[in-house]
């Protein structure tokens, strides 16, 4: 971050030192927090600069961060896109991973892979994340607070 400040790419200077500015938590099993926060921090670091309003996509997914977690328009969602031959398929059916679609494209490296271009290789760790974070929802507790962490 000081690197990136010193060479003018800011327009304005960081308020503080990095090491005391808001950062995401990490995502993987080392980091002792919940599931949900882990999963946010993982799809917002790789999925949010897509899957966005105004993004390349042409799904209504949001995975920015502070996005609340049912504005983010996967919950109980049929997918618009490709199924991957799972049947009743959502893009997040609450403590159901089986049947979301998202683990699933994050599993393929086929023509319908996420991330879709740069990836020759499925991400095990973070695929098993999120089928963790699916199936951590049962269908009356998927509601989950991704709107702020500090």
């Amino acid at each position: 971050m000081r690197t990136l400040e010193h060479i003018g790419l800011f327009a304005d200077p960081l308020p503080a030192p990095p090491r005391e500015l808001p950062s995401a938590p990490g995502c993987f099993r080392w980091v002792i927090l919940p599931v949900a926060e882990r999963a946010q921090a993982y799809l917002h670091a790789n999925c949010s600069m897509c899957h966005r309003p105004l993004g390349p996509t042409v799904s209504g997914i949001d995975f920015r961060w502070g996005v609340a977690f049912e504005d983010r328009g996967i919950l109980d969602a049929p997918p618009s896109g490709e199924t991957l031959g799972i049947d009743d398929s959502r893009l997040f059916a609450p403590g159901d991973p089986d049947r979301s679609v998202i683990p699933a494209r994050m599993s393929d490296l086929g023509a319908h892979r996420m991330p879709p271009l740069a990836s020759e290789r499925v991400d095990d760790e973070a695929v098993e994340l999120i089928r963790e974070w699916i199936g951590a929802h049962g269908a009356n507790t998927a509601r989950a607070d991704w709107s702020t962490y500090e």
